[in-house]
This record gives C-alpha cells, structure tokens and sequence, in this order.
C-alpha cells in the first residue's frame, strides 16, 4: 500500500443543506406520487432541484480550516463520480482572500463538498513550492481521473522552481497534501532496474491514468535521451512500492520483430492488478501497430492483437495500418478495439470491433454487413470510440441501412452480431413528441446500464433542437434525466456537459458520468450563466428477491442485512424450509422502503405453506391468507413506519414457512427413471413496492433465484417412510448392474450412481433406516445428490414426434463413440484420456422425452431419439448438413438429413462430458436439452473454427 493512501491529515469540508425532507409514505397516503409528480411538471425529465450538490455561488472551502474562501464561480465540463458516489470537479473560485482562485474538489449528494487541491497550495516536495493554479486556470472541458479511493491524479504548474522544471504530475485527495510523483526535468528511469535515460519534458500536455492503489500510467516526452529523437518517447508507470518504472519506450523492439521499433503510444491505461496497456505505433508502413499489455513488473510486453495477424477461417486478417480505437484495460484484462479486416478470399475490406480476453482470446463482436437479431444490417461508423466495462460489455457506435447513427451494447458471452441496440438516430424520445437526433457521448457500468447524450427534435424544424442525457437499463429501457429547454430555479437549462466516451483522449476506467449505482453526475448552465453540478439517481427500481433458506436468516433490529442469504437450490421432499422475501430501492434519495404488496404461489402437489412471518420493521396492515388446496397466498402485504429502510441493505419484508405435509408427494418417475428436479412453482404475481421518491417507480424481481425439489430415493415405494419393504427392494437387486437390470428401481437404489448396486449403497440405505417423513427425519444423502442423478440429457422441441421405428444399431453408435473419443481426447490429460477409453456405449429404450444418459463408464442411448430419430453424420467434424446460428449452436440445413432428427454426435459428446465429471451448463454442447435439426458445440476454439472453415460460397446462412 502506497504511504500517501492513509495520509487522512485533516477533512477541509462545507456542507450545503441541498437536500429536502420528503413525506412519509402511511398507509392510505395515496396521492403522494401524484404530488410528487405535480412538483415535477416543469420537467422533461428526472431531474430536480434535490439532485443538485453544488451551484454557482455557493462558498467554497478554504483549504486550511474548513471555512469558507470565496464562492465557485463556474464548473468544469466534465464531471467524475466513483463507485462511492463522489464526484470530482474542477471549479474557478472568486472573492477568495487568499488569491485562491481554482482548484479541484469533490462532492457528494448529502452536499458536503471538499477540497483536493487549491492554487497556491503547498507543494512539500518544493522548498517553498506551491500549486500555480490548483489545477487549471479556466474550467477544464477534459475529465480528469478519479479512483474509488477518493484520489484524483493532475498535472500543474508550481511556483518555486525554473521554468523549465516548474510542472509536475500529482495525486491529491481530501486531507492529504498534493504528493509530486513526477517533476519536469527530473530524470526518467531506464529499461533496467535502477538505471535513467533522459529527462521528463512538457508534462503540461500529459494525461495520466490512475488504478484504485493509487498506481499511475501516462505517456511522455524527455530529452538528453541516449539516442536523441530516437528513445525520447515513452510510457512510464509507478510500482506497488510507488517507484516510478519505464513500461516500454520509442526504439525499443516491436514483440516479434528483431529490426523495427516502436515510434510512438497511444491509449495509455492501467488497471487494478497494475497491468498497463497501449496502442503501439510504427511510422513504417511494413511494420504492424498494435495493442500490447505489460505486467508492470519488467516481464516481456505482451501481445494483445498486431495487424496482419490472422484470425478467421476464411483467410481474414487484421488489415496493416487498419488500427482504428482501442479501450482501456479492464480489470480481467479485457480489451476492446476496433480495425479494418481484410476478408481474405473475396478481397473485401470492412471494419469490425473485436473484445481480447484477458486469457488472450479473440472474439470478433460485430463485422460490416453483419445481419444483427431484428434481422438489420450491421454498419460499422468507424469514428468513436469503445465502451468495455468490467463484465467484458462493450458499447459502440455503428449504422443501419438508413445511415441513422445507432449505439450498441454487445454482452460478454454473446456471440458476433448478437447486438443489443440501446438507441437510434429517429427512435421517439420516451413521453415526448421528439426524436433523437444526433447520438453524442455515451458510457457504460458494470451493470450493463448505458448513460449517454444526444440531441433530440420534432424531425422537421431545427427550432425544436435540444442536447438531453438519457440513461438506459435492460429492466426499464430508455428514461430521460434532462434536456436544454428545461425550467429549472426561474429560468431555463441552456447546456449540458457530461463526461461521456467520444474521444479518444477520454479514459472510461478511470471514472466517467456514471457508476455501477446507476447515479449519473453532469454540470449545466442557465441561460442566466449560473452553472450546477448535480447527482441524480438514474436506477430508481425497486427489487424483490427470493431466497430458500432451512433456517430464517439473522438480520439486525430493523431486519436488515448487508447481503442475501446463500440460496438453497435443491430441496428434499421430506424437507421443511423457508421462502424469504427481501426487499431493497437503489433510489438512494429516498427514505426507503414503505409498504409491500403480491400475490404468491407455489405448487402444492409437492409442499404446503404453513406460516407467514413478517420482518421486523413491518409491523402496519400485515395481510396474507394461505390457500393451500389452489397453492396461492393472497393479498400478502405489510408497511412500516420506519425511515430509510432498504436503500443501502437488503430488507427482509416476510418469511413463508413450507412443510412436507401427509398429502404432499414427490414420487420416484419409473417411467422417466428420474428423481427430479421439479418445479416448486414459485411465482410473485403483480409485485409492488411503495416508497417516497420523485418520479414513478418500477417494481422488478431478482431473477438470480430457483429452487427445484427432488424425491427421496431411499423411499422406494413412495410411503413416506423407509422400513423394511424398502430394505427387502434394496436387498431383491443386490449385485446387480442398472444399466442390465429389468427392475424398474434398480437405477433409484443405486445411491453412488455408479452403475452397480452394492454394498456401499446398501449401507447408505441403512443409515436411513427407520426414517419417516412424519417425523420430520433428517435423510443422510451421498455426496453426489443430487448432481449425479441430473446427467440425462432432454428433447426439448415442441414439435410432434414421428416415432421413428427407424432405431439406432450397435454399430453405428460405437463408430460415433469413437469419433467423438478421438476428437475429445487432445484437450485431455493423461488420467481424463485414461477414463475415456473405458467408456461404451449402451442402446436401450428410455422412457420419455430422454434421448441419452451417463452410468458409470456407460454412455446409455435412447433407441429412436425419444420418437424422433437418429442423425448419424458420417463426417460429423466438417458440420456440412448445418448453418452458423449463433458461436456454440448449429442449425439443420433446409431438405438435409439433419432436419428434424436428433444429432447423435451431439448426445454423445455431451454424456462423454459427464463421465469425465462436467455438469449442465447454459450454452453449448452441455446443455440439458436438445432439439431436433440442432447440433451443440465445444467452447474450444478449433472445432469452432472448424466449422468456419468448412463453409463454401454457396453455404446457406441463417438470418438471425
């Protein structure tokens, strides 16, 4: 840890009071949105007189005391606010007494603003230094760095020292003195450890990157270099230790090539882990560019991508000096870019964004001429730049074939073209008889939310233009926070300024408009010039989440946690257990949470509610009635009269208590030879949260929660208990294989589910012995429950089956195993490649909709596919009967042998992967269903490829 990061000497603060009480919300209050809304109908959009933290006027801080020392005149351009919703801005001061006349502070939303830094502060490391304009003489319009520490890094002139020695590189925050990390004309570091090469020169031009440690990154030039105009530019870095290390400088050797250096950088970054990353450029025409990452430890540069680099399975290639943008590093070392492609074959060049894994994997998100979900044509603008959040989205800019600019989110895991369209040029603005525009600066949090700005109009006459700021989320799509035009304090708002991404010298990790909260920060001005800088919470969703728990979770007095409890995903039949509901607002401007209100239901074939408990805090016209013949709660609601509930912790609204009662049963499925899952059926139904805030809220439910219910295996004859007839079933199978046997119960007494009954599960069923489910018994399951009992993989199609009597063979199935064994085998181990050769493969007639199943070392073959019968490829690796659907899936071609079957190739493949101990997974070859006319790919990246490169011109492709 850098010393100067717990250097808190002092908190130089001023506290506005911007922030009005609101009303209470009672039961029967039910007028209070409408007033809100009254208040409100001045307003375009979400913004109000509350959400402002600081206005022209108001008294800035005096740097030493805490006092006041002038008033701030006017704001920079582009406000910053941290995961711990501060923002940093730079502002100019007048009436100061002590010439103090700009500086940089920070602000929040209860009002308090602080001091960062001052003109004519202190600089320590200068004998009778101090700051020549505390930041910036004028209002900045480029926003500068901020981490979530509360540590802002600039570059300013001081007082103190020659002219040409007088600009450093600081790090300031609230209480702390600026600390100087880099002086112009002090000596810059070598490429070894200890050694200097050169001066620091021209600082003043520097933009510098900061990591949340407080580490930084920026490019420079120097002078008196070793090798003149050779190796006087270069990018530095600081270490964990705060020493300052060369990251890699002009005419050092391009990764891969002995003869040619780099010339110049670009896109500077540095992310958490104090990997630093760049654009790397060459003036030589024959020598690539390039985007190269270095550990910042003095191990070799890494490759990220280079032009010319190859990449596709029809010959394409990034195109040499096609380098367009690149993103900045995020913390799993992603990086996003964009470049022109050379197609290769047909000769054609286009421009396509790629996003590079930080394990190093290429994914092309979106190429010119791609046909995106709605069936458009994807056009790439060329011109701004990436988006990349945390997650690996990223968001850019592109065109439709009506050349309407249009931004796009591409998701982590999406695959190519698979394109979320956030906004487009003559899309309606929400509640409004205007259009956007023109699309302008935008940014991106980790939650996938999207801030940006645009001008909007009528569509015909360019009085009507206006610049807005819109934010937009998955849940509740576009809204409008404000726009010029608007009535704001007696006057109207005239410019907007927001720190969005469409400039390549604008940073997006080092803070920007919005953060992971969904609190978006801007500046604006009045026509009037009184400017304001304002905080408005753009996420004002309320959420419901679910959580099966055995026990009811602990929470504080007031039935608040910080976190969710753990999810039970599995339950016994036999189980008693609880469903709790937790409520929380991300409307941090509101006194929380007031009242709850839904419908609940459950399916009561498999368990029964039996007791309502509320949390604590919900004390208020408690409601609720328990139907449990029709499986419903109805009417399930309370209030409180309690203050700021759920804004900042999870709030636990009630507790439904469920027992396994005497009419309750999960039977063991002999005829599907499973045990489960099933659908425990919970729903909310019209799901409503109250809460006082400014605007209409949106009730939405955590889709991060399931619970399925699995029957009791033990239990062979379903009579709740487990005694001696099950014993004598159990004993009447002893030695004996499943997978052989003709006993409909030999698979559910087969507890280590390894394909023999023996005496390891007749123990486990005597550990039970005596159980019942009267007596509420606690059942000792094996370790693999119920895991081991979910490898059958399912027909998912809604289409009729044919019952084909058209069955598979031995031998065809044993070909296909040892296909899929010897394609398998290279991306094992030597123990994994050991198993695989053991495996056989099985033909029988399974029961239902299941088309295979793993046992042991025994893949198990439904005999006709579930009725729909087997497509047996005989050159399954060239994928010639299917079209591209999406990287993973694949689709039958129209009139092929595919169309309509179940790919044998595919269940195959999958039951391989249980055997070697994978489970289900959401895409890909290991999901649990399948259907028909549908072929499942590996994520390696070859056999994905290999289907790429078997395509030929006359290759029909889906639209999609």
């Amino acid at each position: 840890m850098l010393p100067f990061l717990n250097r808190f000497l002092k908190s130089n603060s001023f506290t506005r009071n911007t922030r009005s009480k609101r009303k209470l919300y009672q039961a029967g209050n039910s007028i209070s949105q409408v007033q809100l809304l009254e208040e409100r109908r001045l307003l375009a959009g979400m913004l109000t007189s509350d959400d402002v933290i600081v206005r022209s006027g108001d008294i800035a801080p005096n740097l030493d005391t805490g006092n006041s020392d002038g008033n701030f005149s006017n704001f920079s351009e582009g406000t910053i606010i941290n995961e711990t919703g501060l923002v940093l801005f730079q502002a100019n001061v007048t009436g100061s007494l002590t010439s103090s006349n700009s500086g940089l502070f920070q602000g929040s939303s209860s009002g308090t603003i602080l001091n960062i830094t001052r003109q004519k502060q202190p600089v320590p490391a200068i004998q009778e230094g101090t700051l020549y304009d505390g930041i910036s003489g004028s209002a900045s319009l480029i926003p500068l760095p901020f981490n979530d520490s509360g540590q802002a890094v600039f570059v300013d002139r001081f007082n103190g020292a020659n002219y040409w020695e007088n600009t450093g590189i600081f790090l300031g925050s609230n209480g702390s003195e600026p600390l100087l990390l880099v002086q112009e004309g002090s000596d810059a570091p070598g490429a070894t450890n200890g050694s200097t090469n050169g001066k620091f020169d021209d600082l003043e031009n520097t933009y510098v990157t900061v990591n949340n440690s407080g580490r930084i990154a920026f490019r420079t030039d120097l002078y008196d270099t070793d090798n003149g105009n050779a190796d006087n530019r270069a990018i530095f870095s600081t270490d964990a230790n705060g020493n300052l290390i060369e990251i890699v400088r002009e005419g050092q050797l391009i990764p891969g090539s002995a003869t040619n250096g780099f010339t110049d950088f670009y896109s500077t970054s540095i992310n958490n882990a104090g990997q630093v990353a760049f654009w790397g450029h060459t003036l030589n025409s024959s020598v690539p560019d390039g985007i190269y990452i270095s550990n910042g430890d003095g191990s070799p540069l890494r490759v990220v991508m280079q032009e010319g680099e190859a990449f596709g399975s029809f010959g394409e290639k990034l195109r040499s000096n096609g380098l367009i943008s690149s993103s900045l590093i995020n913390e799993a070392g992603d990086i996003a870019f964009r470049s022109h492609v050379d197609e290769g074959d047909n000769g054609t060049i286009v421009r396509s964004v790629f996003v590079v894994a930080g394990n190093g994997t290429l994914k092309e998100v979106a190429r010119n001429g791609d046909i995106l979900p709605d069936n458009e044509i994807y056009y790439d603008s060329g011109l701004e730049d990436l988006v990349l959040n945390n997650r690996g989205d990223v968001v850019f800019t592109g065109k439709d074939a009506l050349n309407n600019k249009v931004l796009f989110r591409s998701d982590d895991g999406s695959g190519r073209s698979d394109l979320k369209t956030i906004v487009k040029e003559g899309q309606a603005v929400p509640d409004s008889d205007l259009q956007i525009y023109n699309i302008q600066k935008y940014t991106l949090n980790d939650a996938g939310q999207v801030a940006f700005t645009a001008s909007i109009w009528d569509g015909n006459d360019s009085s009507t233009l206006r610049d807005a700021l819109f934010f937009y989320d998955d849940v509740t799509g576009l809204k409008e926070i404000v726009r010029t035009g608007d009535a704001f304090e007696g006057a109207t708002i005239s410019q907007i300024y927001f720190a969005g991404n469409n400039e390549h010298i604008f940073l997006e990790n080092n803070g920007d408009g919005i953060n992971n909260k969904g609190e978006v920060t801007f500046s604006f001005k009045l026509v009037n010039d009184l400017q304001f800088i304002a905080i408005v919470d753009a996420d004002l969703s309320e959420e419901i989440s679910l959580r099966v728990v055995s026990t009811p979770t602990v929470t504080d007095g007031n039935g608040e946690n910080v976190s969710l409890p753990q999810n039970q995903d599995w339950i016994n039949e036999w189980d008693s257990f609880w469903v709790e509901i937790w409520v929380s607002t991300a409307n941090s401007s509101s006194q929380g949470i007031a009242a709850v209100n839904f419908d609940f239901s459950y399916n009561t074939q498999y368990t029964s509610a039996t007791a309502i408990e509320f949390g604590s805090s919900f004390t208020q016209n408690q409601s609720g009635t328990i139907d449990d013949e029709t499986g419903l709660i109805e009417s399930l609601s309370a209030e409180t009269t309690e203050n700021d509930l759920g804004v900042n912790d999870r709030l636990l609204f009630a507790r439904i208590q469920f027992d396994s009662l005497p009419d309750d049963q999960v039977s063991l499925d002999l005829e599907a030879q499973s045990i489960g899952p099933f659908d425990l059926g919970f729903e909310l139904i019209s799901p409503q949260i109250n809460v006082v805030a400014d605007v209409p809220e949106i009730t939405t439910v955590d889709p991060n929660f399931g619970a399925s219910i699995w029957a009791n295996p033990f239990d062979l004859n379903d009579d709740d208990k487990i005694d001696y007839r099950d014993l004598i079933q159990q004993i009447s199978m002893y030695n004996t294989r499943p997978s052989e046997s003709n006993s409909e119960y030999a698979w559910f007494a087969d507890y280590d589910q390894n394909d023999r009954i023996d005496y390891r599960d007749l123990v486990a069923l005597v550990k039970n012995y005596g159980k019942s489910k009267n007596n509420q018994s606690v059942i000792n399951y094996p370790n693999n429950y119920p895991d081991a009992w979910n490898q059958r993989l399912l027909v998912t199609s809604t289409q009729q089956s044919q019952q084909s009597e058209n069955y598979l063979s031995q031998t065809a199935a044993e070909h296909m195993l040892e296909t899929a064994k010897n394609h398998l085998a290279p991306h094992l181990d030597a123990s994994e490649q050991s198993k695989l050769v053991q495996v056989q493969v099985q033909i029988k007639d399974l029961a239902g909709d299941t088309l295979g199943m793993a046992s042991a070392n025994t893949v198990i073959l439904d005999q006709s596919a579930a009725g729909y019968g087997w497509f047996v490829d005989k050159t399954p690796l060239d994928h010639s009967e299917y079209a591209f659907d999406n990287r993973l899936t694949l689709i039958a071609l129209s009139g092929s042998e595919a169309e309509g079957k179940i790919d044998l190739y595919t269940v195959i493949y999958h039951e391989l992967g249980h055997l070697l101990g994978y489970e289900h997974d959401e895409t890909g070859v290991m999901e649990a269903t399948l259907d028909p006319g549908v072929r499942k790919l590996t994520d390696w990246v070859d056999e994905t490829d290999h289907f790429f490169a078997s395509l030929k011109d006359e290759t029909e492709l889906l639209s999609f």
